[in-house]
């Protein structure tokens, strides 16, 4: 062999191989692009991107994690109610039971979800319960601090969870709102009706939670969700004063 071409060789084989990390776009499938580049950059201690940590091989979803991950407003708001979204049931909820979008049976079921989930919606409701700090998720890079807030919403005062539809503050919403969790607990104790905004997500992780089941330890878990559609993340939170929305934290 060539000296030249010999040593060529050797330089190419030392060379670093380039492997997609979590942000990686070619990570998200081509479901629709324009719905997962509402993100505005790496966030946290974990420097996580839009996919989080999800891969191409991992159970996590990163085209979800991307949705979950659109920290940056929508044009404009859908006025809609608890029921409306409840009485919304796609074909996936009954049809698919993959977490991940990409590996469903039928993919038209993950297309359908598109035109509904690129647009921002308002719902007026009652938190039902005190915020809910969640553990390590795929959506945050599995950050031990950075994790969503998860709240309930239901219609009417004192409803039960079952009745609800899930809304959620990422870490990303968050730092610019650090007092929700505490604003969003006292309008619960309170009975305080609130309007929330943000973007509607599917969120296909939690099914089980639509009905009542037993742990592994043999307790009773009632329902704690009415519907996998969600609001995650939450952009605005609001309350009214003097007949008008304002925020419930007087933030912009």
């Amino acid at each position: 062999m060539d000296v030249r071409c010999l040593t060529l060789a050797v330089v190419l084989s030392l060379a670093p191989v380039a492997t997609p990390s979590a942000d990686d776009p070619s990570l998200i499938p081509s479901l629709s692009p324009s719905l997962v580049r509402h993100t505005s950059g790496p966030f946290g201690s974990e420097d996580c991107g839009p996919a989080g940590d999800a891969t191409k091989k991992s159970e996590a979803d990163p085209y979800l994690n991307a949705l979950k991950n659109r920290d940056e407003a929508p044009d404009s708001y859908v006025h809609m109610t608890v029921a409306a979204i409840v009485a919304d049931k796609p074909d996936a909820l009954k049809k698919e039971k993959a977490i991940r979008r990409d590996k469903w049976e039928d993919l038209g079921h993950a297309k359908a979800l598109v035109p509904k989930e690129s647009k921002g919606i308002e719902v007026i409701g009652y938190f039902a319960g005190a915020p809910y700090h969640e553990k390590k998720e795929s959506c945050n890079c599995s950050d031990p601090i950075h994790r969503d807030y998860h709240l309930w919403l239901v219609a009417n005062p004192k409803e039960k969870q079952a009745k609800s539809m899930v809304v959620e503050i990422s870490p990303r919403v968050l730092k610019h709102h650090p007092d929700w969790p505490k604003l969003a607990s006292k309008a619960h104790t309170d009975g305080t009706q609130v309007r929330v905004r943000g973007w509607r997500t599917f969120d296909e992780e939690h099914p089980e939670q639509l009905r009542n089941r037993k742990s592994h330890a043999g307790k009773i878990l009632h329902a704690t969700r009415a519907t996998l559609w969600e609001i995650h993340p939450v952009i605005e939170i609001d309350v009214k004063q003097g007949g008008k929305w304002v925020p419930i934290d007087g933030e912009e």
